[in-house]
């Protein structure tokens, strides 16, 4: 029986990673910022790379060519046991920014050629609830809210219809925009 021709095997050896992480984590903000990323969001994800090649530097890897799927997944469990500035455990959402980094940070770097594989790329980030509104307005409020309308004009209807219906159903803004008459 002959065997298809398999893919062609890239020898891994093959890949220079001559710079240190330090370098590819500039490397990457200036990707972001060439990519119109707010300076601000740049700024934070290259600190919380920073926080990731610290935790690799004291686990021992001092290569992103080490790093492995298991490696992520045993840094998104420490990223758990971490607390904020006010001592309390960070949130999921925080949690998820640390790894949402990470996994933008290795498709980079997969895009770039400079990896053979995305160690993230199938890397879940954790759950989120959901969450409800922390308050809604009552009868007497939306009703002094819809006074605000001028009836007088046609705006004025139109806002009135669009307060009334928002109120009165529940509907998401853009699920509105969609509303057609």
């Amino acid at each position: 029986m002959v065997r298809p021709s398999s893919p062609t095997m890239v020898n891994t050896e093959s890949i220079i990673m001559n710079k240190n992480i330090s370098e590819y984590i500039e490397d990457y903000g200036k990707h972001l910022l060439a990519r119109h990323y707010d300076p601000i969001t740049v700024f934070k994800r290259k600190q919380l790379l920073e926080r990731f090649q610290l935790w690799l530097s004291q686990s021992g890897i001092n290569d992103l060519l080490s790093v492995k799927r298991d490696t992520i997944e045993t840094y998104q469990a420490f990223v758990g046991t971490l607390l904020s500035y006010t001592g309390e455990a960070l949130t999921f959402d925080y949690q998820n920014r640390h790894i949402s980094t990470l996994k933008g940070f290795f498709k980079y770097l997969a895009d770039q050629n400079l990896i053979l594989q995305d160690p993230a790329r199938n890397v879940k980030l954790a759950r989120l609830g959901v969450t409800l509104p922390c308050s809604i307005i009552n009868v007497e409020e939306a009703e002094k809210l819809f006074s605000l309308a001028d009836l007088s004009t046609a705006q004025g209807l139109r806002d009135r219809a669009i307060m009334e219906f928002f109120y009165a159903t529940g509907v998401r803004r853009m699920e509105l925009c969609k509303v057609s008459l």
